[in-house]
């Protein structure tokens, strides 16, 4: 399992990283990171880093990344979907999660 973790800061704090509090009580307490382990980080603006976890607490986990890469995540393919709408308030739900999975354009 990749363990993935959101810094939104990423690129001014690199080299040394601080996860935010919510990510590194995941990574302690969830996943159960230790010293030495590697992770990946990402700042949600297609930016992404292996670091290495250089100590870990309760609600801190403190990790050293060298490289940030640009990475493109959307699809090399345009996904259409013709689908008949449900009542109003699924309608919207339906296109939230259609656009999750990567759906480019929904026609009714």
């Amino acid at each position: 399992m990749t363990r993935r973790y959101y810094v939104p800061d990423l690129q001014s704090q690199s080299p040394v990283v601080q996860l935010p509090s919510e990510e590194a009580s995941h990574a302690a307490r969830v996943m159960r990171v230790q010293t030495g382990d590697w992770i990946e980080l990402f700042d949600g603006l297609g930016h992404q880093a292996a670091a290495e976890v250089m100590s870990v607490g309760k609600r801190e986990c403190v990790v050293r990344c060298d490289t940030i890469e640009a990475v493109d995540r959307e699809s090399s393919v345009a996904l259409d979907l013709a689908i008949g709408f449900p009542k109003p308030d699924r309608a919207k739900e339906m296109i939230e999660r259609l656009t999750e999975l990567g759906v480019a354009r929904v026609f009714p």
